[in-house]
């Protein structure tokens, strides 16, 4: 069943480990992180170091498939750029947050334009951590890690919010 799960759902990228008594192939349950960028190479590096940390990752091109996939896959973490085609980032965010099967996912935003500081503002307000493209690596696996060990730390999802900041102070929500 494992085989034809995964088969089904190639955009879910799962390891096999083998129990050393019984043999038994089994799904690890590491957090599964969803990543929405229309930026093929950002998308594949973003995977590349979140997979290096032991995160299984699904990936979605544009604000469409990322609702789908939200909802059908229930992440741990969802990670998105504001400038989306289709669906852009800030509608994104909206519509999760205000849907009851995907509002307690935290949401981690990524923009690489600091022009826009109103649509930018509101999507700070709304995710919980932003970071400013180029994008850096030791905030963002520290803010991923942070956001993976407080699920479920109450029954309606996070109650803090991660700054992008190097120390990555939070505060109440």
């Amino acid at each position: 069943m494992f085989r034809e799960l995964v088969a089904s759902r190639p955009e879910v990228c799962t390891r096999e480990t083998r129990s050393t008594q019984s043999g038994f192939i089994a799904r690890t349950n590491e957090p599964l992180i969803l990543i929405v960028d229309d930026d093929r190479e950002l998308r594949k590096f973003m995977a590349t170091i979140l997979r290096s940390e032991g995160y299984r990752v699904s990936r979605a091109r544009d604000g469409i498939e990322a609702l789908d996939k939200a909802v059908h896959l229930n992440p741990s973490v969802i990670v998105t750029d504001l400038c989306l085609p289709r669906l852009d980032g800030s509608s994104v965010i909206r519509w999760l947050k205000a849907h009851p099967r995907t509002q307690h996912i935290p949401i981690v935003a990524v923009t690489g334009f600091s022009e826009n500081e109103e649509a930018n503002c509101r999507a700070k307000d709304a995710c919980d951590a932003f970071f400013e493209k180029p994008l850096p690596v030791i905030a963002f696996l520290d803010s991923i890690k942070q956001l993976t060990s407080l699920a479920g730390t109450n029954g309606n999802g996070f109650v803090r919010k991660l700054s992008s900041t190097a120390d990555l102070g939070c505060e109440l929500r």
